[in-house]
Formats: C-alpha cells, structure tokens, sequence
C-alpha cells in the first residue's frame, strides 16, 4: 500500500499528476503534455542523449491532450518512427540508435504510468490527492468521489489502453532488436544500450509477472555487499559465478534485479533472463544457439574495450529440469574473463532436483564463496560453494519494508512473523490494501489468502506455484495425519512419485521437505503453514462426517495445539459438520470377534472402540462397523491385492483390533501385501508390533520392506515413550 509520497517518489510530481488528470478526464491537458514531455526527456538524458524539450513536447502535446486514447498513439510505429528521425537529425546519431532511444523512453513511461494508474485503482485517495496537487477546484474533486463507479471505470479503461501500449511496445522492441543487434556493426556502446532495453523488457517476478518495483525493494545490505566485493573481483579470478540460493518467496528475483540496476548505473552491459522462458529470449537476440557460443560473441566486443558484461540468470528451477541442466553445463564451460554470471535458484531444487544436482557440482570451481551462507546452507544439503543464501527479512528489514508498504505498525506477533516472508509481505500488503484490515493467520481471511480459488495467483499456494497439484498435496497432509508422524520415508507416500513433476512442485514450494538419511529420504510438512494446510485437508471431507471426524481425532492425537486451532478455524467456515452425540458399540462387536476367532489367531486381541466410532452418529457408527467387518473378511481373500487394499483400509482406519491380524500379515507370501502390514503396523503404533517388525528387519530379503521395518518400529517406540511422558 503505498501513499502520495512513495507516489511521488516513484514516478515524480508531473508523472503523476498525469497520469491522474488522463485517468479522470480532466482538461488538464497542458499540465500533463509537460509533465510527460519531460519524463521523455529525462529519459533521453539517461542514455547519454540530449534532445530539446522542445521537440519532444511538439509529439507528446496533441497524444497527451486528448485524454486516455490519445496517449496510446505516442507508442503507434508510425509515431515512434517520426519521433526517433527527428531525434536522429537533432542529435546526429545513427537511425538505428535514435530507434532505440525512442523504445527506451517510451518503455519506462508507459511502465512508470502502469504503475501509478494501479495504485491509483488500488486506493482511490491516491486520485484525489494527485488531483489536489494539481490545484484542482474542491468542487471537481468532490464530483469526482460522488462518482466513484464512473471514475473506476475511466480507471479500468486507462489502464487498458496501457496494456495495449505495452504489447506494441513489446512488438516494436522486437524490431528494434532485429537491426540494432546485426553483428557487423556491434559495439561496447551498442551492446551497453540493447542490455539496458533487454534488462527493462525482462524484469518480472518469478512466473507470476510481479513487476520490479524499486520504489518497494528492501535493501538487503549485507548480501549486496557480498555482490559488492564480486564486482571488484570481476576479470581477476575464475569464480565468475554469484550463486544465490534460498526458499520460495524469499525475494531472490527482486534481489536480482537491484544487483542488474546496480551494474547498469555503473554503465555495464547487463542481461538479465527469467529462465522460465529459457535462454533463448537473450541468445535469440544476438543470432547465437547457445550460452558458450554467445559468450564467444560478447568477449571478442568487451576483449576490445577492456571491458566486461553480466548474465543474469534468474530462476533455474522454473526450467524443465534438462534444460537447466544445459545451462549448467553452458556456465560452467564459457570459461571467459569478460563475463561474469548471476544465477539464482530454489535451495529445495538445487539440493534434490536429480538434474540439477547432477550438474551443480561442475560449477564448484567457479562459484564466487561466501564462508558465511556456506556455513548456513550446508545445514540444508547444500555442499557446493555460494554466495548468498536469502532468508527472511530481518527485524530491521522489515521495519523499512513496512514503511515502504504502507503497513501500520505495531503488528501481532503471528502477523508479523508471517510478514518477515517477502511474498507473504506482497501478499497481505495488497489484502490489506483492498479491506483495511491485516488478516489474522488463524482465521477464514488468512484460509482465503493461503488457498482461494484455484486459477488465483494472489494466493500463497498460487504464489508457491500449487495450482494443479493441489488435490496431491492434500492426500498428503491427510496421510501424515493418520499416521501421527513428524515425518515419513519416502516410500510411504503412495500418492507422491519422486519421478513426477508433482513430487517436484511440492519439495520445490517447499511445503514439503526433505531429509536424506542412511535410512533413505524422509518427508516432512513445512511448520510454517501447518494450520491452514491441516485444515483445507480436513475440510475437504465437510461432506463426510465420518472421515472428518476420524481426521480430526487423529489430529488431536498427533498435534494437540495446532488441532484446537483447526477445530476454531474451522467453526468460523460455514458447511462444517456440526457436533454429534457419542455412541457407544452394540452387538456388532460380537460378530466382529467372531471373526477373529474364525482366523485362529494365537493371541485374541481386546476389541476396543474405534477412535472414529467414538465421535460419530449413530448412522456413521453403523456404517464404520460394517467397513471393518469387511475388510477383516478380506484378510482371508485368495487375491493378494484385495487382502493389500484391507490391510491399507485397516490401518488408515485406526482399527486396533487389527494389530495381531497385522502381525500374522508381515509373513504373507506377497512382498507388497508385507510392506503394506509394515505401513499399518506403523499407522496403529501399538507396541506389540515392535518386535515382530524388528525380527521382519533382520530376516526380510526385500531391502526396501526391511528398512521400513525398521523405519516402523523406531517410530512406535518414539511415539509411545513421547505418550508415555506425557
């Protein structure tokens, strides 16, 4: 949320009281041609060109003047192509370069004044108050607020036409690009000036389109220090590599892009490339097919000059996995003194992407280190070198990053955590923005911003890049709520395929985390968003009371405290089942010791009440029954996968009368109806199950159901000292 002064401060005084006069049809139109003759200008002065005021206001004063359509045929061809020769005469610089000038001035207009009339919708004060600056009549400004609906959509419309700006902005650059760059006239000063129109048209963030802002950009001072002392060293070592690492949403793209604004103040070429539309966009440029063949291109240019450029490579893990590993391995060849390179990547795809991982290491050598974010990293699997490991903010960077914002300060302790996470800041900042108000971590406005709707990128799955997988992620949570463990083997996870681009998305949203011991990967839920993750799993089943009940009670049982907070959270959504008397079990539970004495069990084991049973209706305690008289039947079945499916069902069921049948099951003769009984023995964490699971260890021939014995009774043996201490 920003004010009239970080307005101001963004795009200047004229700029926005532009851009407020076109956006409410005011006849301010000699005011705001000015204004926008000389951000024009200003422009010009930024490359090194200097053109008279004079002409420019002669092409921007009619566009301007007549209102939000007008100014759209500033960036019209036959415009751009009129005002770029009359700055080529006027400044004697070649055609081609004048083309470009004309790109670069008319690109930071039409973004600057995308940005203003955007939070200008945002927050209607920001019209009023620009308007005022420009000494506007209280009475036009007080019609103005009575007609807010017209107003909004004079907004809506103006803001239209600046996306049809932007596309043929887009087509123009692509242009300009197609002579400017021609190899037989390429120079320093040339490829100084497609960097800066290559750097301007790619600054976005992550997938999501999210605008560098530089007006909202937090400093992160010790980590641009780091950066500070790579640039020194650049030309004069191998370690040609800014490796910057972190979780989702930790601001690496932002960061990148103040590193790439940085070079470009010191007038060094500057490429700056979102990996998720591959290399292309910038090899493409220069007619080049790879990264060493274009670094060949650049050095013969620099080599000349004595001079040396940046890659920005931004986002490694938003590649298909092969063609970041080509990247890699294009990095790590293009062994050159004038170049060096900025590559980010997601910490949970750098350590457990297999493509990845297996190209990393080739970058050993050449990773500019930082001891410090080694240090921290090496914590998190991370065994290459790096240079800045990117965390939350600090407190001191989120007191900047709160006044930047527009977020009144003090915060709720749980609020302000949250904030500390910058794209959870971008994210309440602009929910706060809409209603006023801070959404509380535990309540339905936070569930709505964690979630919403699906297609919505405004979200903090949205913004983690959970869109499709959603449904995935939530049989997850569910599994890790029955089981009652703080993590499981991999192979535990029946829904989760490590090949899968699902299992990727997860661990590389860090929702889920991994763990690699002697014993294998175990897989763990993030704590940071452990509430609204149990809860929307536990939700969805709204519908079932029985499974939503079952679901909850093993909730309790696993994590008390975040429990009680589901079951409040949960009170406040509307379609939730309502509480329901306890019944007690009837007759059935003779038939059902009936049938574990039809098996011949050794021991017979003490029929107990169901956890589920306990707290449903009398309807669902029926249907519960039934289910497990069923599957009790069908450990008997000559069909090794209906007795695989009843032996699953038993253990996500909670059924403690199963444990001895389940024991019997470890020495079946199919290997997966064995593995399955070690799941549910597991599930059940009944201590009668240790041993017989520790013997299965030592004799199994299967090396995967061995280790999951073990991995079984540790983990019962852990949950009931930790019951027992309670």
């Amino acid at each position: 949320m920003v004010d009239i002064k970080g307005l101001l401060k963004r795009a200047g005084k004229g700029l926005v009281i532009a851009a407020a006069s076109i956006a409410a049809g005011l006849t301010l139109g000699p005011v705001a041609a000015t204004a926008v003759g000389g951000f024009v200008t200003r422009k010009f002065g930024e490359i090194g060109l200097t053109v008279s005021e004079r002409l420019i206001q002669e092409h921007v004063q009619d566009a301007v003047m007549a209102g939000p359509h007008g100014i759209a045929r500033l960036v019209e061809s036959r415009n751009m192509e009129v005002l770029a020769n009359d700055v080529a005469a006027e400044t004697g610089v070649a055609s081609e370069e004048a083309h470009a000038a004309v790109q670069y001035a008319l690109r930071d207009l039409q973004t600057t004044m995308g940005s203003v009339v955007h939070e200008m919708q945002n927050d209607r004060g920001l019209l009023m108050a620009a308007l005022q600056l420009a000494r506007e009549t209280d009475a036009k400004i007080d019609a103005l607020s009575e007609q807010s609906a017209q107003t909004q959509e004079t907004l809506e419309q103006v803001q239209s036409i600046l996306l049809s700006m932007e596309r043929q902005l887009d087509r123009s650059y692509r242009s300009v690009m197609g002579s400017f760059a021609d190899r037989s006239v390429l120079g320093f000063d040339r490829l100084l000036m497609i960097s800066r129109l290559q750097e301007q048209n790619m600054t976005l963030s992550s997938r999501f389109d999210v605008e560098y802002d530089p007006a909202l950009y937090v400093s992160r001072q010790q980590d641009e220090s780091v950066f500070d002392d790579f640039m020194s060293h650049a030309g004069m070592t191998d370690r040609n590599v800014f490796l910057t690492l972190g979780d989702v949403g930790m601001g690496k793209t932002w960061f990148l892009a103040r590193l790439a604004e940085k070079t470009l103040e010191e007038n060094i070429p500057t490429f700056f490339v979102p990996l998720r539309h591959g290399i292309r966009g910038l090899t493409g440029i220069f007619q080049t097919g790879s990264i060493p063949e274009l670094v060949t291109l650049l050095d013969s240019i620099l080599a000349r000059e004595g001079k040396n450029a940046y890659i920005f490579l931004d986002g490694l893990d938003e590649m298909p996995s092969r063609e970041a590993r080509t990247v890699l391995s294009g990095v790590s060849t293009a062994r050159v003194g004038t170049i060096s390179f900025v590559l980010s990547c997601r910490l949970a795809d750098w350590t457990s992407n297999p493509m990845i991982v297996q190209s990393c290491h080739d970058l050993e050598h050449y990773i500019h280190q930082n001891s410090m974010a080694a240090s921290r990293a090496r914590s998190r699997g991370v065994s290459t070198p790096l240079s800045v490991m990117m965390s939350e903010f600090t407190e001191q960077e989120l007191v900047a990053a709160l006044e930047r914002y527009g977020i009144p300060a003090p915060l709720p302790e749980d609020i302000r955590d949250l904030l500390k996470k910058p794209f959870l800041l971008r994210l309440i900042s602009r929910k706060y923005s809409q209603t006023g108000r801070m959404p509380s971590p535990d309540s339905p406005e936070f569930l709505d911003l964690f979630a919403g709707e699906q297609e919505q990128v405004h979200t903090v799955l949205g913004r983690l890049g959970v869109i499709t997988e959603r449904d995935t992620l939530y049989e997850t949570v569910e599994q890790f709520i029955d089981s009652g463990a703080d993590s499981l083997s991999l192979s535990e996870l029946k829904d989760l395929d490590p090949d899968e681009p699902t299992f990727r998305t997860l661990v590389s949203s860090g929702l889920l985390e991994l763990n690699v011991t002697r014993l294998g990967t175990a897989v763990s839920l993030s704590t940071d968003f452990m509430l609204p993750l149990m809860t929307l799993a536990i939700m969805r089943h709204k519908s079932r009371p029985r499974r939503y009940r079952q679901l909850l009670d093993s909730a309790q049982r696993w994590i008390p405290d975040v429990t009680q907070k589901v079951v409040d959270l949960l009170s406040g959504v509307e379609g939730t089942p309502a509480e329901v008397p306890t019944l007690q079990l009837d007759q059935r539970a003779e038939t059902l010791r009936d049938l574990l004495e039809q098996k011949s069990f050794k021991e017979l084991p003490e029929l107990k009440i169901p956890p589920f049973v306990e707290s449903s209706g009398a309807a669902e305690a029926d249907e519960a029954l039934e289910e497990v008289e069923q599957h009790l039947r069908s450990l008997n079945d000559n069909d090794a996968e209906v007795r695989l499916a009843a032996i699953d069902a038993l253990g996500r069921l909670r059924e403690p009368s199963a444990v001895v049948p389940l024991i019997e099951a470890l020495q079946d003769e199919d290997q997966k109806v064995r593995a399955m009984a070690v799941r549910s023995l597991g599930l059940l964490a009944d201590e009668r199950a240790v041993d017989p699971l520790r013997r299965l260890a030592d004799t199994e021939e299967v090396q995967d159901i061995a280790i999951k014995a073990r991995w079984a009774a540790d983990s019962i043996v852990d949950k009931q000292r930790k019951k027992k201490s309670e």
